[in-house]
């Protein structure tokens, strides 16, 4: 059995950490843990998933809609209350919530129906995925003849898409490096080398005895697990901070803090070294644990609008530098836009209410240029808003998520249903995307062209319906009634 195993590594020479190992999660294995019982159902789940790999490839919870009684105060507290119960048990003992931060999976995607690979779990087949995936296979010993049909197809799908020599730059750097045909000046040519594969394939290149490299391989532990589908990859180390952060605020907008005080004092107690506790300096310390330091809350608004693009505006990574003809030499041939830092709603929206929050606090401190900075902000988001009343998402599935954060920036800089057409609007967006259910689903394909989309085989999924749901709570809108069908 494996076991999910949390800050460890200070006795490892080989592995160094600045805040001793806070959120580090790795799975160990054990031959000898796990009852009977619980072994049955590993391989219950394991063929569960070979039988529907190909019908179901994401992993998600169906929503349980059942016909029930009217919805009244009584019912929505008792299923707060059970949600909430579920996300404490799954809390770290350091606080956070662990999780797999999976992203782009053209490392490890399950193979598809004609033989290919895709870029991302429910992608179709991709010469990128494909390329990179049949390699790995035949460099881990798998052998192409008669008997080893995945691999016969996933070289056909190959060949009768061009072979690999029109894969694109990523994959030609990957397999260019693996078979060692850069030599010392080569891998200038990998210009960001950000995530652990690549920097571990530069290092083995120049010397596969030296520490550097040595230093990648327990690193390996926090990337890669086994789940009941195989292997499984991140691209990061994790998210803990963000998911710790909205989670948090899950809890503080409920109104049940105190019920939840051991929870939400283990999340203080972690995010106070990430410094993302405003929301908690609101609570009193008997049910939070004590506040921040007032200078490290000023250092870290000194941080982030060191960060502020020029017209109030937030990106991702770094302030915009350049301008969007850079585009032109992007080497990536699989992404586009990736270049320049652009500005998001999600971080706009953020930096937004992290902003007021701040000022409710501390309201002297770098006042007009905060000010400054709301208002250009809240101009962005508006402006970003379609014709159909929703905006476009670039950090999770996409239309429903993007007007979450949109909706909650606008809230929080004083916009309300009767004072605000964007929000009215976002409104009549969310209601024309309702489920006959209650609920509200998406596909990723929404994402790629850049409109709402929505197949018949979507389900209401939790996370949407609690964005919705949220959306609703903050705006205080008159329509409450059509959505509480899908909050038990």
């Amino acid at each position: 059995m494996w076991k999910l195993k949390f800050g460890e590594g200070a006795s490892n020479p080989l592995l160094r950490s600045s805040n001793g190992f806070l959120g580090r999660e790795t799975w160990e294995f054990d031959p000898n843990g796990g009852s009977p019982e619980e072994h049955a159902v590993v391989e219950r789940l394991r063929r569960d998933f070979t039988r529907n790999r190909f019908t179901q490839r994401d992993k998600h919870e169906v929503s349980n809609l059942k016909d029930s009684s009217e919805v009244t105060e009584e019912v929505l507290l008792t299923s707060l209350r059970r949600v909430l119960d579920q996300y404490s048990s799954l809390q770290a003992p350091d606080g956070y919530w662990p999780g797999g931060y999976s992203g782009i999976l053209f490392i490890l995607p399950l193979m598809n129906e004609d033989g290919g690979w895709s870029t991302h779990t429910l992608g179709p087949s991709s010469m990128f995925g494909s390329c990179v995936n049949y390699a790995t296979l035949r460099l881990l010993g798998e052998v192409l003849d008669e008997h080893n049909d995945g691999l016969s197809k996933g070289r056909a799908w190959i060949l009768s898409h061009g072979s690999a020599t029109v894969a694109p730059q990523w994959a030609k750097i990957y397999l260019s490096g693996t078979i060692q045909l850069f030599q010392n000046y080569g891998c200038f040519h990998i210009f960001f080398p950000f995530i652990q594969v690549l920097n571990m394939i530069c290092c083995w290149i120049e010397n596969p005895n030296s520490n550097a490299f040595r230093r990648h391989l327990p690193r390996i532990h926090d990337f890669l697990w086994l789940a009941e589908d195989g292997m499984k990859s991140k691209v990061y180390v994790g998210s803990q901070c963000w998911d710790t952060a909205l989670i948090v605020q899950a809890y503080c907008s409920t109104g049940l803090t105190q019920e939840f005080s051991e929870t939400i004092k283990k999340a203080h107690d972690f995010i106070k070294n990430a410094q993302a506790v405003l929301l908690l300096s609101k609570i009193p310390p008997t049910e939070v644990g004590d506040p921040i330091q007032e200078q490290r809350l000023y250092d870290a608004i000194d941080c982030l609008l060191s960060y502020v693009n020029k017209d109030g505006t937030l990106s991702s990574a770094e302030s915009k530098r350049t301008t969007p003809w850079v585009e032109f030499i992007n080497p990536s041939e699989s992404f586009r836009n990736i270049i320049v830092d652009y500005p998001y709603v999600e971080c706009t929206s953020s930096l937004i209410q992290a902003l007021i929050l701040f000022k409710g606090v501390h309201p002297g401190y770098r006042r007009e240029e905060i000010d400054r900075i709301i208002k250009n902000g809240v101009l962005f988001i508006e402006k970003k808003q379609k014709n159909d009343g929703s905006w476009y998402g670039s950090w999770a599935v996409c239309f429903t998520y993007a007007t979450f954060f949109a909706i909650k920036g606008l809230v929080a800089a004083g916009r309300t249903f009767q004072n605000s057409l964007s929000i009215r609007k976002a409104c009549n967006f969310l209601l024309s995307k309702q489920l006959s259910t209650g609920g509200w689903g998406e596909d990723y394909l929404g994402c790629q062209v850049e409109k709402f989309a929505i197949t018949c085989l979507i389900e209401p999924m939790f996370v949407g319906q609690s964005v919705q749901a949220l959306q609703v709570t903050v705006i205080k809108w008159p329509s409450i009634f059509q959505i509480r069908s899908s909050l038990v």
